[in-house]
């Protein structure tokens, strides 16, 4: 099965620019199956393209990525820090 830039910005409820921006960026497969290349570009999207975009996309159950702490910078003898607490 196909899917034209219509029907893919339909399911995922975006504006057709940013399925096009997908396809130019090589996130989404396409192609092109425009008469002319100097023409419009019509696209066709596969189901196999699609489902590879969704599995791209989907957030992945896990823990959060641990925290950076980073240790004050130690200010030289004789300076005021005005901000400490």
């Amino acid at each position: 099965m196909t899917y034209t830039v219509k029907q893919i910005a339909e399911l995922f409820q975006v504006d057709r620019s940013t399925v096009v921006s997908w396809i130019r960026s090589a996130e989404l497969a396409a192609v092109n199956i425009a008469r002319r290349k100097d023409g419009v570009p019509r696209y066709w999207i596969t189901q196999e393209a699609l489902d590879g975009f969704k599995l791209r996309r989907c957030a992945v159950d896990g823990p959060p990525p641990p925290r950076i702490r980073r240790s004050r910078k130690k200010l030289p003898d004789g300076w005021v820090d005005y901000f400490a607490k």
